[in-house]
């Protein structure tokens, strides 16, 4: 009985600086580049996506202040209705190409950290499902 007290006590000192857990043998740095990577891309196809939403806002300001120079009621109201649907139709264009941008970087992070920095998939997955990232 004194013998188990005993080891259980040495035990109990030595246990601390043993280390049971599994080794990490993720390349941080690896990941860091491939993170940094990922977030410049974004950051682009955000402020790509900033540029054209400024454009497509600016072409329809001047086609709406341009209709009402238009002498004939018909000819205001068709220039207003397309500049509408010319704003509409570059606004749908730019969020699609950001948002394809977007999956882009995540997709090219998520093969890169998996085959190139060995982190296990499921743990990417994971950090993409919890990213709050804006979709449009």
């Amino acid at each position: 009985m004194k013998k188990a007290i005993l080891s259980f006590l040495l035990l109990a000192l030595i246990a601390p600086s043993i280390s049971f857990a599994a080794k990490d043998v993720r390349d941080t740095t690896c990941v860091k580049n491939a993170v940094d990577t990922r977030e410049s891309s974004i950051i682009s196809a955000f402020s790509k996506f900033n540029t054209s939403i400024v454009s497509a806002l600016e072409k329809r300001k001047s086609s709406l202040s341009d209709s009402w120079s238009k002498t004939e009621s018909a000819e205001r109201k068709s220039t207003r209705k397309s500049a509408w649907a010319n704003f509409k139709s570059e606004k749908k264009a730019a969020a699609s190409t950001y948002n394809s941008a977007r999956k882009s970087a995540w997709s090219t992070y998520k093969n890169t950290v998996v085959s190139t920095c060995k982190v296990p998939e499921a743990a990417v997955e994971e950090t993409e499902k919890t990213s709050v990232e804006p979709t449009l």
